[in-house]
C-alpha cells in the first residue's frame, strides 16, 4: 500500500477546501521550502530564519518564484531576548548545514563554523491569532530540535492554525 506524500496531501486538501489556507508560516525556512512553495505559491509566506548566511538565497528563491513573503530574521523560542546561534557544517564542507540555539557560547562544539548573537522571540510576541485569522494559516516547523520551545512560546498562534507540520 502506498500513502500520499505531505505535498500530495496538502494539494488534495487545497482542492477540497481551497480557502482553508490564506497564509503560510514557515519556521526554519533555511533556503526555501519546496513543498510549501509548490502548493501555496499564491499565498503570503512568513519566513522565519535566523541564520544570516541563508538570507540571500532565501530572498532570491522567493523573489524568483514570484511568491509574496516577509522574512523574519529572528530565532523563535520560548523567551524574548538574546541567545547564541551556533552554525555548524556537519558534512565537512565549511558551508552551514545546521544551527543550534544555546544560552551560552560553546566554542568547542563539533563542526563549528561560527557563533552569532541573535534576537529570539516568542511566536506569540511577533504574531497574533486574531491578525492572522483563526484557522486560515498553515505552520511548518523544522528547527533541528527546538520545536518544543517554539511550541511553548507560540501556543496561541499555533492553536489557531488550520494545519501544523512538524
Amino acid at each position: 500500500m502506498r500513502y500520499p506524500t505531505l505535498q500530495q496531501s496538502l494539494r488534495i486538501n487545497r482542492e477540497i477546501a481551497p480557502g482553508a489556507v490564506e497564509k503560510v508560516i514557515d519556521i526554519g525556512a533555511q533556503r526555501k521550502t519546496d513543498f510549501l512553495m509548490d502548493v501555496y505559491p499564491d499565498k503570503h509566506h512568513h519566513l522565519f530564519e535566523p541564520v544570516s548566511t541563508y538570507h540571500p538565497d532565501l530572498e532570491k528563491n522567493y523573489q524568483d518564484a514570484g511568491i509574496e513573503y516577509t522574512l523574519h530574521k529572528k530565532a523563535l523560542s520560548n523567551v524574548d531576548g538574546m541567545l547564541y546561534l551556533h552554525n555548524t557544517s556537519v558534512d565537512g564542507s565549511g558551508r552551514v548545514t545546521h544551527s543550534h540555539i544555546k544560552q551560552e557560547r560553546e566554542d568547542d562544539l563539533d563542526f563549528l563554523v561560527n557563533i552569532e548573537e541573535i534576537e529570539t522571540r516568542r511566536l506569540d510576541s511577533i504574531m497574533s491569532r486574531e491578525s492572522l485569522g483563526d484557522l486560515s494559516y498553515i505552520i511548518k516547523l523544522d528547527v533541528d530540535g527546538v520545536e518544543e520551545k517554539i511550541i511553548e512560546g507560540g501556543q496561541d498562534v499555533i492553536g489557531g492554525a488550520s494545519f501544523v507540520v512538524i
